[in-house]
């Protein structure tokens, strides 16, 4: 800081000692990096998530009025890593409630098979980011409606009993979203 009359303080700045400020700075921050990673008990290993059993919310959501789709049994090396049902507000007429299984493939990718009441195309964000409209897909004599996306990301979605909608989406790609949803049991489609 400068005093009062007009002489520079004690510290003088310039553009040579920004630089070596932000250098060591940079250099803190990679040290921190390098120290964590070394003692880490598993520094490679990736997250290993537990199983979720989804069959109990699975019929709960049933006896609600839902579908709550599901393949059982999961193919091979497949599991679950998350279940949510939100059971129907009574203060509104008809089912309203939602129901979310997320898979991981035995290759740790991803699927989610979403049903809802609302705007499926609200839950395509968060499956296939800046989805587009493909061609109608018939599978198990049910008509699904395609989307793609960013890479290899797809999704299908149906409607069920209800005015409910059913999304099955993954970056994993088409193929993987086409076995799924042929692996679902629905209700006939009218």
């Amino acid at each position: 800081m400068s005093g009062t009359s007009g002489q520079p303080g004690r510290y003088q700045r310039s553009s040579n000692g920004l630089i070596v400020s932000i250098v060591v700075l940079v250099v803190g921050v990679l040290a921190f990096v390098l120290i964590r990673g070394a003692l880490r008990d598993t520094p490679d290993a990736g997250v290993d998530i537990s199983p979720v059993d989804y069959g109990p919310v699975a019929v709960q959501a049933r006896k609600a009025g839902l579908v709550a789709p599901a393949p059982a049994p999961l193919p091979k090396g497949w599991k679950a890593s998350s279940v949510r049902f939100t059971p129907p507000d009574p203060a509104t007429s008809g089912v309203t409630g939602s129901w979310h299984l997320g898979l991981l493939t035995d290759k740790q990718r991803y699927v989610a098979v979403e049903e809802t009441s609302d705007d499926v195309t609200d839950l395509l964000p968060d499956t296939v980011a800046d989805a587009t409209r493909g061609p109608a897909v018939r599978l198990d004599g049910r008509t699904w409606r395609s989307w793609t996306g960013a890479k290899d990301a797809y999704a299908l979605t149906t409607a069920v009993t209800g005015g409910r909608q059913v999304l099955v989406g993954s970056p994993a790609g088409e193929s993987v979203v086409r076995g799924v949803a042929a692996d679902l049991s629905l209700p006939s489609q009218q």
